[in-house]
């Protein structure tokens, strides 16, 4: 379908709350962790949220193992049309985690998927989901943030509603999903850097080249399986996709990763410059549960306005990160690749540059 002949979006009772795009943040604070998750799972996670749906059109692949775990505090968000933006704003807190991925199929750019996202704002939830795809859930957060991280020993926590264990008596109810620890210690004082280009901050936050696996086998996977569409009863049935473009594959090499084809600083200057999410989004048909009756990889550029930003960066020996895992939110299974044991739902994540699973 063509812009010309979609039909309205009707604002009426609720639906107001879906303001039109584009969306605007100012005056936002954010504290980002980065830790180190496994790559195959990172891959995985791709593989189930974009590259299968879209029948192989598209091929994400994990550029780089690191992640961040991003808390946002934003006092106004907006949006910009010329109607909407009279409505008012709304303040919101946010936290999110950024998976770093390469577009195989237009030059290894870079993009940044976002497995997770909580926020207490109904309304960010309902627009994020509805306009984009986020995959955002209704959150609970301690107040405080970012003092909270000034004294010793504080700790703040976001909670969302979860189930610990699937099954037909198990009732969801709020859940710490992240929680974080200013540490006792000496620790070394945070150094203020005004103006930090934001090249330089990215070079910090992901050290060394960026890579993709090479180790899983092109040639013995099986390609993704094409998307299902559902069309009017009686209707003939749609024609299948146009196959992508063959992928031209090198040898694999004999070891673990290859290098993307631009140098590091390009790919930090991209990515700070042009910072481009992509999302599934997708509706859950009423007829068919098990079929989507809208479905589609989105992709959306963040422009970044630094104009008084300030950057600081964090001790890592003084802050420690717990990520929870239940079957609802299986956040640190999914982003480490490892099974958790019963009972040990919990898995701490030490400094900002750790590993994430038991018993690491």
């Amino acid at each position: 379908m063509t812009i010309r002949n979609l039909p309205d979006y009707v604002d009426g009772g609720g639906r107001r709350q879906v303001w039109r795009p584009p969306y605007r943040a100012r005056k936002a604070q954010l504290l980002g962790m980065v830790v180190k998750a496994d790559r195959t799972a990172i891959d995985t996670l791709l593989d189930r949220d974009l590259n299968a749906p879209a029948g192989g059109a598209v091929e994400y692949r994990c550029a780089h193992r690191n992640i961040i775990v991003m808390l946002a505090d934003i006092v106004e968000m907006r949006s910009t049309d010329p109607l909407d933006s009279q409505r008012g704003f709304l303040a919101e807190r946010e936290l999110s985690i950024w998976c770093l991925a390469a577009d195989r199929n237009a030059g290894e750019r870079l993009v940044c998927y976002l497995p997770y996202i909580f926020t207490d704002s109904g309304q960010t939830v309902s627009t994020g989901r509805e306009v984009y795809g986020y995959p955002k859930e209704l959150g609970f957060f301690d107040g405080g943030f970012p003092d909270v991280f000034t004294p010793a020993g504080a700790t703040t926590k976001i909670n969302a509603l979860a189930i610990e264990k699937f099954g037909c008596a198990a009732k969801a109810v709020p859940r710490t999903m992240v929680s974080i620890t200013r540490k006792a210690g000496p620790g070394s004082p945070p150094v203020p850097a005004e103006g930090t280009p934001r090249e330089e901050v990215l070079r910090n936050l992901f050290p060394g080249d960026f890579s993709i696996d090479d180790d899983r086998g092109f040639e013995v996977n099986p390609k993704p399986p094409p998307s299902a569409t559902i069309t009017v009863g009686g209707a003939p049935p749609p024609a299948r996709p146009a196959p992508p473009p063959p992928y031209v594959r090198p040898v694999i090499e004999l070891r673990r990763s290859s290098p993307l084809n631009a140098d590091p600083d390009t790919l930090a200057t991209q990515l700070a410059q042009s910072p481009t999410l992509v999302f599934l989004k997708q509706f859950r048909d009423i007829c068919c549960p098990t079929k989507a009756c809208y479905q589609a990889i989105i992709e959306s550029t963040i422009p970044i306005n630094p104009a008084g930003a300030t950057f600081v960066p964090l001790d890592p020996a003084l802050f420690s990160l717990t990520v929870s895992n239940y079957d609802s939110q299986p956040i640190a299974t999914e982003l480490d690749g490892m099974e958790v044991r019963a009972g040990a739902s919990p898995h701490v994540i030490v400094g900002c540059r750790a590993g994430v699973g038991p018993g690491r």
